[in-house]
């Protein structure tokens, strides 16, 4: 683990020279901080890491004792011998006025505060085990914890009992014949058990009613099912309540001499679940088979319902329009960008596709709107307005706050270009952005 540089970078970007105590945080190694390149007064050339992860002199195949110069230095001087080690993607490296920034990152914005920091370190997201699903709020309670204890073998079925050394006469009462009543034979083969979980099976997945075990089925199925579902969340549901009126009829049964209906099980099960559907919003709708499946129990699930919305690519009002798009092959990954200038008529100016190696689509789309604005410079073309279909990088522009410092130096030029000229950057839906899209998969 490396320490921080006793030059360090503070949330604005400026540099400073105050040394970081030992007591401070090691929660950094040297690689994880970057430099935007600006002005290149700030950055070593050798020392720095300002191109890839790494920085230039652990690629060096010798030695470089002397001190390392500035980026500023190299550039400047045409016959440096240094130039000779600048990539060949690179090449056309310009420097800007602007000042370099001292990055952080291993974060999104770039910026070491104690949040980032906190951020780096903590888990993200909060990880529920399969077993909260069983104590979903429209759930029956009862159902939810007989089902807990279910899975937990904590039953007390004849088996149970005289295993901790109570001996009783034992008898399945949900069975026409007799048998010896244990946890498996009452939920799974039992008479009862059987015609119930027949009457389910069109929502089971395959393999759901293979398992013998009760506590491994129910477990099986609560786990691979999710309840944004609605065939989903019918089959968990089914299935806790199931094991849960089987277990009520077998106490009714044992010591009430209670009769049961099978008839009336389902219409108790049945009316269980559509009280409990009809309170829900599903996100996902499923697959056309899984709502058969659904209409087959008997249950209707009201539709999401989507209005459509008509998308259309608008001219420009005066000038020409641009519009990128970005793309990337696993984000980060290969990645290119493509865009194309029409005037008021769609016709098409100019396009441009290019291909940025590895990255995310984010860069990827920075770079694309970079390029596309350099080369409308260079043909003397009017831009009046640029459109993307990224909301971020759009809304960026508007807050004049970088989206990612990994594309800064790209946003930073447009950004420039835009407050002089005077260009709107306005968002685009996809549909209305599918010329740029297919150059931007091509590259």
């Amino acid at each position: 683990m490396y320490w921080l540089s006793s030059r360090c970078c503070s949330s604005s970007g400026n540099t400073s020279s105050r040394r970081i105590r030992p007591s401070e945080v090691q929660l950094f190694t040297i690689s994880e901080l970057g430099w935007v390149l600006g002005n290149g007064a700030s950055i070593k050339f050798l020392d720095d890491v300002w191109i890839g992860k790494k920085p230039l002199k652990e690629s060096l195949s010798s030695t470089f004792l002397e001190p390392s110069p500035t980026i500023r230095e190299v550039l400047l001087d045409q016959n440096h011998h240094l130039c000779s080690i600048i990539p060949h993607d690179l090449d056309q490296l310009q420097l800007s006025s602007h000042k370099d920034i001292c990055v952080l990152a291993a974060t999104n914005k770039g910026t070491f505060t104690l949040k980032s920091a906190y951020d780096q370190v903590r888990s993200h997201g909060v990880k529920h085990s399969p077993f909260y699903r069983i104590w979903h709020r429209h759930f029956s309670r009862r159902a939810s914890m007989f089902s807990w204890l279910l899975l937990h073998r904590a039953v007390p079925v004849d088996d149970h009992i005289a295993e901790c050394g109570i001996n009783l006469p034992s008898h399945c009462c949900c069975c026409r014949r007799p048998h010896v009543e244990d946890m498996n034979h009452l939920f799974v083969h039992s008479d009862l058990a059987k015609g119930l979980w027949l009457w389910v099976s069109p929502v089971l997945h395959a393999g759901h009613g293979i398992h013998m075990n009760i506590s491994l089925r129910l477990w099986d199925i609560i786990k691979s099912c999710s309840l944004t579902n609605p065939h989903d969340f019918i089959t968990i549901y089914c299935s806790m309540l199931i094991v849960w009126e089987v277990w009520k009829i077998r106490c009714k049964m044992k010591f009430e001499q209670v009769k049961y209906s099978s008839n009336l099980l389902r219409q108790n099960i049945h009316a269980l679940v559509t009280i409990a559907i009809e309170n829900m919003v599903f996100n996902d709708a499923g697959t056309p088979q899984q709502m058969e499946a659904i209409v087959e129990l008997g249950f209707f699930v009201q539709p999401i319902v989507k209005l459509g919305k008509l998308v259309r690519w608008f001219p420009p009002l005066q000038g020409l329009a641009l519009n990128i798009d970005g793309a990337s092959k696993g984000n980060p990954s290969p990645c290119g960008g493509g865009g194309l200038v029409r005037n008021a008529y769609g016709t098409v100016v100019l396009a441009l596709s290019h291909f940025y190696a590895a990255g995310t689509s984010l860069l990827a789309e920075a770079q694309a709107m970079c390029d596309g604005v350099q080369l409308a410079v260079e043909q003397g073309i009017f831009i009046a307005e640029i459109y993307s279909d990224s909301m971020t990088l759009v809304n960026s522009f508007r807050t004049g706050l970088s989206p990612s410092w990994d594309c800064h130096r790209w946003w930073r030029f447009v950004l420039d270009f835009v407050h002089h000229h005077g260009v709107r950057v306005s968002h685009v839906y996809r549909e209305a952005n599918q010329v740029a899209d297919a150059l931007a998969n091509f590259a």
